[in-house]
């Protein structure tokens, strides 16, 4: 890790400059370094920093929070305590190695542009959830695993979770041994790409599970979705994968890491596909915050109102194009949802196979 990291000393703070690496399937820039590593610098959760690349770019006043506690489009940096890397990323927005035109081996040299100054926003909607079983009322709740439901989604038939091939945040067991429990048939895997799986199979850093069995006969799917939800990319790897798993036989589980965002947009847009309302779509989406977290709109609506201000409206919004002044509770959800797969590239025959294998044939009550 040291070797990644060189150390300098500032009249007014350490400086810190780290090497960059591009996400595998988010295509932002990472700092090859941990939370620890900041932490030995002197840079905490909720301080302002300074960015200066090696390729002459500076950014002033960037937050670092442990999730994403800012507005849509913002810049952030962003790291869990047990990840390995440090994100910088735009909230929902545009991949970061690009719109800084980096290149391998590019540094960041990082300073301190003002201590604290986002304390009140890291204390106030940090979200750090166990990673124990015990902790949790249920399996499911744990893996946070549930069926989606909403106009004609047929129930009982498309699942969400957790991821169901990463174990770093411990689930991985829990939600295969779930896949068993529901007769899970078919995997859409979001967070992970084809080759990726193929090198940890390589490496035999493999789990033989209900995943396994349905990779081996080509029933679980990795799609390596990314975040930036109005790319071009994103319409297009989510629209061929949602209609690959609906040529396979449910019922169906979709996942990323914590199954939350990207996992919760993707249901977001069969919901609305299937013609659920937002207050239909906005449960689902709050509940992983409630079993990860025990936030509660009632009991906290602050922190639920800035859930859905700064990771759930506004992707709505992009998603399915609403127009200006347009509200989501009067949003024509169906049309913006086949207007997105026909971003995708989908034909109208194949919009038409994933509602055949997703939905019943005559309207049901939200």
């Amino acid at each position: 890790m040291m070797d990644e990291v060189k150390h300098e000393e500032s009249k007014e703070s350490e400086v810190l400059i780290a090497e960059l690496e591009k996400h595998p399937v988010h295509d932002t820039a990472c700092m090859r370094i941990n939370h620890e590593v900041m932490k030995r610098y002197g840079f905490a959760f909720g301080d302002s920093l300074t960015f200066t690349f090696s390729n002459g770019l500076c950014i002033v006043d960037v937050p670092y929070h442990d999730g994403y506690y800012i507005e849509p489009g913002k810049l952030i940096a962003v790291t869990n305590p047990g990840d390995s890397s440090i994100n910088i990323a735009f909230n929902i927005g545009k991949p970061s190695w690009e719109a800084f035109n980096l290149k391998e081996g590019d540094t960041l040299t990082v300073t301190m542009h003002e201590k604290g100054k986002y304390l009140r926003e890291q204390e106030l909607f940090s979200q750090v959830h166990s990673d124990d079983p015990k902790d949790y009322s249920s399996a499911e709740s744990f893996s946070n695993f549930r069926a989606i439901r909403g106009g004609r989604l047929k129930p009982n038939w498309v699942y969400r979770s957790a991821s169901m091939t990463n174990n770093e945040r411990n689930r991985r067991a829990t939600v295969n041994a779930l896949m068993k429990k529901y007769g899970i048939n078919t995997a859409l895997c979001l967070s992970e790409k084809e080759e990726t799986l193929r090198e940890q199979k390589e490496k035999g850093d493999w789990v033989y599970d209900r995943f396994d069995e349905l990779y081996e006969t080509g029933y679980a799917i990795p799609i390596g979705l990314g975040i930036f939800v109005a790319s071009e990319k994103f319409h297009r790897v989510l629209s061929k994968g949602l209609l690959a798993m609906c040529e396979k036989s449910g019922p169906y589980l979709i996942s990323c890491m914590e199954g939350k965002d990207r996992t919760g947009y993707a249901c977001a847009l069969l919901e609305g596909l299937a013609g659920a309302d937002y207050a239909v779509m906005k449960e689902d989406y709050l509940k992983t915050y409630e079993n990860y977290y025990g936030l509660k709109e009632e009991e906290d609506p602050e922190g639920v109102r800035q859930v859905l201000d700064f990771n759930f409206d506004p992707v709505l919004r992009v998603m399915f194009e609403l127009e200006e002044g347009e509200t989501l509770a009067e949003t024509d959800f169906v049309s913006g949802a086949k207007l997105f797969l026909r971003k995708g590239g989908l034909k109208e025959e194949e919009i038409a196979r994933i509602e055949e294998a997703l939905m019943e044939q005559k309207e049901s009550i939200n």
